[in-house]
């Protein structure tokens, strides 16, 4: 056991060093990994792990509910809303349409069974998201037509649906398939799936919103918990357990709570550590003397997905967007991945009998996928004329904060103040600071540029606070635009925490105190105070 625990931990630690040469030299980091699994493949010291490919599977379907997870949990869904129901389209039927296409040309370009290239086809029908998350922000690949949170949605979406086919085609070879029992099988991982979701993911909203001091490590532990709860559940009630684990994290992410930001930042590098294990997994169980036989047939996949299967699956979307730049940077961001590399374990696990070599062709597939299309994903970006120079890749992740600590100073205007009898508008400040209120004999004044200051007025100026303090409120600023959740409503028609209150509303420069009929419009700076919450 030590020994295993000491090559993880050096494994651990080797992975920032390649990390330093994936970004020197542009080659991607998982290659590196699946390369460093090939060559400790042929080390006797991990050959129990090796033939114990059950144990292999363990760890990778635990590493799939947690970039599941991730995948619900650190997408911006408020961001992306305009595109959910394409995403979802293209995540559903889309992956359907890609497995069919794929199968036929299997079955009669390469001349397998069409169980087998059934199988095949589906094991290879879902593309990473964990990939696609690094490319978008490593590059800064902010999409037109909100592209990049649709295929955010699609990629962490469309594992379910691959798998829920792989499942089917494996039932096929066994003999155990039917077209009845293959309808009553798909509406059941789909229905309880979601089911399971919807209930674990309600009791954890009422937790969150409950919560009245918050821990940290404890929140931790608990979402960690909650991702391993919603996907054996619904494995053991019939359902999908990914597509369980997966809406869990969508719905959670969406939820408004103390340290949501730290964690979506632990996922994150806790969903990176585990794509790193399944591609060093993966290689463990290459076998490398095969790997140059397979090369034309698992280069022909690829590119036919990219070419063919991929463009005609997302063709209806083309017709409503009209642009070829996005028909062609859609085709090329179907990166498989991670999830193939379960799907394909736990086919050889089943017990069903191939004659494919289907583990190694899945490999090259995801290794061909991840340097082919991972490589030049950003060239095609920008040849295709798909970059969004105005955009933020990172507004759609969860993690992104656009508002800002907000610091307040009180100030008395006396006898020798430089201020005295001077209108506001001849005053220069840092654009960073203002002039927000002015107490005049205790009744408040919302200032403009005409404003005179007098001789004992109290005023109040706002500045952004780049260390925090120690005080037991903090003020923040956040930004609506059309996407947010509140803009074009009243103040009195949306949710906010009983420890947060709105205190100010600045547009177009005029500063609006809040009351319940005050509707948010685009651009609005909204200042909200919060109180300042203790570890225990």
């Amino acid at each position: 056991m030590e020994i295993y625990l000491i090559i993880v931990s050096l494994i651990i630690l080797f992975s920032i060093f390649i990390e330093k040469i994936s970004a020197k030299f542009g080659i991607p980091v998982l290659f590196l990994f699946l390369m460093m699994g090939v060559v400790s493949g042929n080390a006797s010291i991990l050959h129990p792990l090796i033939v114990n490919k059950k144990i292999i599977e363990y760890i990778c379907i635990v590493a799939l509910i947690f970039i599941m997870f991730y995948g619900g949990f650190g997408t911006n869904l408020q961001k992306a809303k305009k595109v959910m129901k394409d995403a979802f389209i293209l995540a559903s039927f889309g992956v359907i349409v890609n497995i069919f296409l794929l199968t036929i040309f299997l079955h009669y370009v390469f001349k397998l069974g069409i169980g087998e290239a059934a199988l095949l086809a589906s094991i290879l029908g879902s593309t990473d998201a964990a990939s696609l998350f690094n490319i978008l922000r490593y590059n800064n690949l902010s999409l037109k037509y909100n592209l990049d949170s649709l295929l955010e949605i699609e990629s962490g979406s469309n594992d379910p649906f691959a798998y829920i086919c792989t499942l089917m085609a494996i039932l096929f070879l066994q003999g155990n398939f039917g077209i009845s029992n293959g309808v009553i099988f798909l509406i059941k991982e789909i229905i309880i799936g979601i089911l399971v979701a919807m209930i674990i993911a309600k009791l954890m909203s009422i937790y969150i919103n409950k919560q009245t001091k918050y821990n940290e490590n404890l929140n931790q532990i608990v979402f960690i918990a909650i991702a391993l709860l919603s996907y054996n559940c619904a494995n053991v009630l019939g359902g999908n357990g990914f597509l369980s684990v997966y809406i869990v994290g969508m719905i959670l992410g969406r939820e408004n709570f103390d340290g949501k930001q730290e964690m979506v930042h632990f996922f994150d590098g806790l969903t990176s550590l585990f794509q790193l294990v399944l591609f060093f997994l993966l290689g463990l169980l290459v076998k490398p003397s095969n790997l140059l036989e397979l090369f034309p047939v698992s280069l022909s996949i690829v590119l036919f997905i990219i070419l063919v299967s991929r463009p005609i699956s997302i063709l209806p979307f083309f017709y409503k967007y009209k642009d070829k730049g996005w028909l062609i940077v859609t085709s090329m961001a179907g990166i498989r991945g991670a999830a193939s590399i379960v799907f394909a374990i736990s086919a050889i696990n089943s017990g069903i009998e191939l004659n494919t070599d289907i583990y190694n062709i899945v490999a090259l597939v995801v290794l061909i996928s991840l340097v082919l299309q991972g490589g030049f994903l950003p060239i095609v970006v920008k040849k295709a004329s798909m970059l969004n120079e105005k955009g933020n890749i990172l507004s759609t992740f969860n993690d992104y904060v656009s508002d800002k600590n907000i610091g307040f100073i009180i100030s008395k205007v006396g006898k020798e103040s430089p201020w005295l009898n001077r209108k506001i508008k001849e005053f220069t400040f840092p654009k960073d600071i203002r002039i927000i209120l002015v107490n005049r004999n205790n009744k408040p004044i919302l200032p403009d540029g005409e404003l005179v200051l007098k001789e004992g007025d109290r005023i109040v100026l706002s500045a952004i606070e780049y260390s925090s303090d120690n005080s037991s409120i903090d003020v923040r600023k956040i930004v609506i635009d059309e996407d947010h959740e509140w803009f074009g409503k009243k103040i009195t028609d949306i949710n906010i925490l009983d420890d947060r209150k709105i205190i100010m509303i600045e547009r177009n420069s005029q500063i609006i105190l809040p009351n319940g009929d005050v509707c948010f419009e685009n651009q609005d700076e909204v200042f909200i105070s919060k109180l300042k919450q203790k570890n225990y």
